[in-house]
């Protein structure tokens, strides 16, 4: 499955395949058009059996980007790989990897990866990895990477930030891994 656009790429969209090995492809391919608003996902539920899926999640553009918006992806058992990516090209004032969602993966070793990566040049603007979102891994021997690139200290980069409610992320038993990294100004706790 694969959707592209400009300032959605998958919307309004209820997916349920319980086939085995799904790939999953949400992309908001740079153009010279700027959209305040950029959702990768929004308003959706994608969910998948048993097997091996991945997700691919990118925008790049917008003044107000998230990868997942008031969405959620739900799987069962399998091993399964999220990737969520903001690299911004065009300008832009806020960033959420995940904002209002939920990513359930069931059991199974799990990789779910969010990174963020911007340039802006001023403040009173912010970035979080997981705004009013839960994320929850299951059994198995999960992963969970996030990653900021920001290159000016006079923003706000958060995790999880001041501005988010009932966040979770519940990584279930088994060797689990958490891992945030920031290049640049840092991050602040919420």
């Amino acid at each position: 499955y694969e959707g592209y656009g400009g300032d959605n790429a998958i919307e309004d969209f209820n997916l349920i395949d319980l086939e085995i090995d799904n790939e999953i492809k949400a992309t908001n391919e740079v153009s010279e058009d700027v959209y305040y608003y950029s959702f990768a996902v929004t308003n959706s539920s994608l969910t998948t059996g048993d097997g091996d899926d991945s997700y691919e999640i990118k925008t790049s553009k917008g003044k107000y980007s998230v990868g997942l918006h008031d969405s959620s992806i739900y799987s069962n058992e399998g091993n399964y790989s999220i990737s969520i990516d903001l690299n911004e090209v065009l300008f832009r004032t806020n960033s959420d990897g995940v904002h209002k969602s939920l990513i359930n993966t069931g059991a199974g070793n799990d990789k779910i990866s969010i990174k963020i990566n911007k340039s802006l040049i001023s403040d009173n603007f912010s970035s979080q990895a997981i705004r009013s979102s839960s994320i929850i891994t299951g059994e198995g021997d999960d992963e969970l990477f996030i990653e900021q690139k920001i290159p000016y200290d006079n923003l706000s980069v958060y995790i999880s930030g001041p501005i988010s409610y009932g966040n979770i992320i519940d990584m279930g038993d088994g060797d689990d891994i958490a891992r945030f990294t920031s290049d640049g100004y840092g991050l602040k706790s919420g």
